[in-house]
């Protein structure tokens, strides 16, 4: 799992929250308020380092606060801002790979109830408790 900084600016007329990884240039997000945000810089950052890495490129290196405030060239502009920062974590999708599992078998059965897909229903409930958003769109390929 790589974690990458986020920085979260919020709007003061508006209360819209905008979010800037400053290690993956041209990846951004926001939301209309901190939490709406934080769920769709996750969502906007897998998809962002999922197409760098179906084109082949290679993934940015997360840096540090200490390493980006001394190094990326737009720190200062954010320096006259109030904002946010937090770690927003990627974790890659590989291939499915089968594993054995004792669960409850009444919390199966209401899996079973809502989901026709057992096993992508929990390696989205496992994201979302670890912090990474599954975007529909990335959780056909499970």
């Amino acid at each position: 799992m790589l974690k990458y900084i986020a920085l979260f600016e919020t709007d003061k007329e508006t209360g819209q929250v905008g979010v800037v990884f400053p290690d993956v240039p041209g990846c951004f997000s926001g939301g209309s308020n901190f939490d709406d945000a934080l769920r769709n810089a996750h969502e906007a950052l897998a998809l962002h380092l999922d197409a760098l890495a179906d084109e082949g490129q290679a993934l940015p290196v997360p840096r540090s606060l200490e390493d980006i405030k001394k190094e990326w060239d737009e720190w200062s502009d954010w320096q006259n801002y109030d904002f946010l920062v937090s770690p927003v974590s990627y974790i890659k999708f590989r291939k499915p790979k089968k594993y054995t599992l004792y669960l409850d078998s009444d919390l199966v059965a209401v899996v079973d109830s809502v989901s026709k897909n057992r096993s992508a229903f929990f390696n989205e409930a496992a994201r979302t408790v670890l912090g990474q958003n599954v975007s529909k769109t990335r959780s056909h390929t499970l």
